[in-house]
């Protein structure tokens, strides 16, 4: 006689203490406990179809709102959000509902809170899973610094028909596979920018800066293209990796935004003759308070809906259209956003839940996430490089920028997530991956949890 599935209990709500006030978080089911901590700009209700299947599954399934989001408390100092005080309301959750233990599923920003909480508190997190967002070891250069040479996403500049932007942030240095040439990588335990600008034609140097830098040369997909990797630690550049020259930005398929016709982007005469991009990427973007919380809270519902349509893989801006993780200088994002359709997952019930929380609290809470990344540097200095070693999998769309951008944490898997027991990337799928694919996820999600040790 077959089994019959175990009843998936009803939800329940409440609030928890954590050192900075309370946590809210939705719990269901029973059993061994499974920690899923949501990203930007989301609720625990991102996890809405998990929660059952995991509930069914004979798993005790609870979803968080992150701090600042939602009903969770939000605290006034932007410095209350830094990532050692996400990862201490963790603990606070696991300890609350009497567990010594926790498998951590995270994705977008929660991915990062998951693996960090995985990297600082293994006593607490026995297994961890990475949605959207690759883990890359902490350590490299200031991020801030990083993301302000991220600007001016565009076509190639120089010679050729138009070298693609193409920039990678995180670890693993540039470890592509084949190729006629050899330099310096940032090394695969090292967080390095690895920008793609150059021409169509000809073997460009590629130049690594760091502790043990090297120069050499590297044959790109389509065409060569100069290439820079910053950052501490070693590690051979053998090849193509994700870089492809021409047209389009490997993101998702896409020019460069900004670029003209001929794939140069749109610039400007500095100050010094220098050319200025007028592209400011989006991470940069919000970290002055108060500048994209005049743009998002005037209309919250309208933002989001944006948002979400501009990263999902059925509704994305197509080949030519301006790529919506860039700003114009004086601009905004939603400028953006494609308008006039929304991806299949985004019901009007579901838009009613999460723009709801948001026309509530705001959205400065959500947003000093991302204003804390240079404090996070130096708070995770001691662990510079560091993999997690417990059981780990990646979940990735095949159409997210994220994937694109650290395709070269992902390659430094082996070294950086030596536990890892599966990584998969789902065909036609863009950032929002548990909401995209649910179904996919949760066979994935399930199986793994299966695998792990008790």
């Amino acid at each position: 006689m077959p089994q019959l599935p175990v009843p998936a209990s009803a939800p329940t709500h409440r609030l928890v203490s954590s050192p900075a006030g309370r946590v809210h978080l939705v719990e269901q089911g029973r059993g061994p406990l499974v920690l899923l901590v949501h990203g930007f700009p989301e609720s625990w209700y991102s996890w809405r179809h998990q929660l059952p299947a995991l509930a069914a599954a004979g798993y005790r399934a609870v979803a968080v709102d992150v701090r600042g989001y939602g009903r969770s408390s939000a605290p006034a100092a932007v410095d209350a959000y830094r990532m050692l005080d996400l990862v201490a309301d963790n603990v606070a959750v696991v300890e609350a509902l009497g567990e010594r233990s926790a498998v951590v599923v995270g994705h977008d920003w929660g991915a990062t809170i998951a693996a960090t909480s995985a990297l600082t508190r293994p006593d607490v997190f026995r297994a961890v899973a990475l949605l959207g967002v690759p883990y890359t070891p902490p350590g490299g250069p200031r991020p801030s610094e990083v993301f302000a040479r991220m600007a001016g996403n565009g076509g190639g500049v120089g010679d050729g028909d138009s070298g693609g932007h193409e920039v990678g942030i995180g670890s693993g240095g540039d470890k592509g596979s084949g190729g006629d040439g050899e330099g310096g990588g940032t090394g695969a335990l090292a967080v390095g920018d690895r920008g793609g600008v150059g021409g169509a034609s000809g073997d460009l140097d590629l130049v690594s800066t760091g502790d043990r830098a090297a120069t050499g040369t590297r044959r790109a997909a389509s065409g060569d293209r100069a290439t820079t990797g910053i950052g501490p630690g070693t590690g051979a550049d053998r090849g193509t990796g994700v870089e492809k020259g021409g047209a389009r930005d490997g993101a998702a398929g896409r020019p460069g935004a900004g670029a003209d016709e001929t794939g140069r982007p749109a610039q400007s005469a500095g100050p010094a003759g220098e050319l200025v991009p007028h592209d400011e990427f989006y991470v940069s973007y919000f970290q002055r308070p108060g500048r994209a919380e005049s743009e998002i809270e005037p209309d919250v519902r309208g933002w989001l809906a944006g948002f979400y349509t501009a990263l999902s893989a059925d509704s994305m801006p197509g080949p030519g259209a301006p790529d919506p993780h860039f700003v114009t200088r004086g601009g905004t994002l939603r400028e953006r956003f494609p308008a006039g359709r929304r991806p299949a997952w985004l019901r009007e019930r579901d838009l009613d839940v999460l723009a709801g929380e948001f026309e509530r609290t705001g959205l400065t809470g959500a947003l000093n996430r991302y204003r804390n990344m240079d404090r996070d540097w130096a708070d995770l200095a001691g662990y510079a490089g560091a993999p997690i070693t417990q059981p780990s999998l990646f979940i990735g769309g095949a159409l997210d920028a994220s994937l694109a951008w650290l395709a070269d944490a992902v390659t430094a898997y082996p070294e950086t997530l030596p536990g890892l027991l599966g990584s998969h990337i789902l065909d036609g799928c863009g950032h929002f991956v548990q909401q995209e694919r649910p179904e996919e996820t949760n066979r994935i999600l399930l199986d793994w949890l299966a695998a792990l040790p008790v």
